[in-house]
């Protein structure tokens, strides 16, 4: 597996007991779906299962690391799986993914926030997920029905199944403003 230089930080093991099976679900999410460039919605049997499963992946230095031990636990899980990992900072990893999106070539799990996903929703370059999660390749059944559907893009298609979310807010000092003016 390669590790792009990360030194491995230890978990605790609650976190690490919990973060293997999110992990085992996100990485059976989206296997086979690198760089499909096709908007058909395909079942757990027309997915190719050959060549490297690589995911991609933003975050700090320790938070990196976090992310790799969960994936190298689920690699010895699954031995004879080859597991590619691309770990890089928030900026770096939306630059890199423009560009593996311009070559058909994103990573089988490429992170997402919804603000970025329109932008390869809309080229084509997102696997959708509807077919998978009918037949059962894709277990959402731990996730809120109307979670899966607000995922939902304006094509009808499903291209992600989230893992947690994250909001923008912002903060009023009436102090500070009150003396602004």
């Amino acid at each position: 597996m390669s590790h792009a230089g990360n030194d491995a930080v230890r978990t605790s093991p609650v976190r690490l007991r919990w973060a293997v099976p999110t992990a085992a679900l996100t990485l059976s999410l989206f296997l086979g779906a690198c760089s499909s460039g096709s908007t058909d919605v395909p079942s757990g049997g027309e997915l190719p299962a050959e060549g490297p499963l690589t995911l991609a992946w933003y975050g700090s230095d320790v938070r990196n690391a976090a992310v790799q031990e969960v994936v190298d636990a689920f690699g010895q899980e699954n031995p004879d799986l080859v597991i590619e990992t691309q770990p890089t900072t928030f900026d770096g990893h939306w630059d890199r993914l423009s560009v593996q999106a311009a070559a058909n070539n994103l990573p089988c799990i490429p992170a997402m926030q919804s603000r970025y996903q329109a932008r390869y929703e809309d080229r084509g370059s997102l696997l959708p997920l509807e077919g998978l999660i009918e037949d059962g390749t894709i277990d959402v059944s731990g996730i809120p029905p109307e979670v899966i559907e607000s995922n939902r893009n304006e094509d009808g298609h499903i291209y992600s199944i989230p893992y947690g979310i994250w909001y923008e807010g912002a903060v009023r000092n009436v102090p500070a403003l009150e003396e602004a003016g």
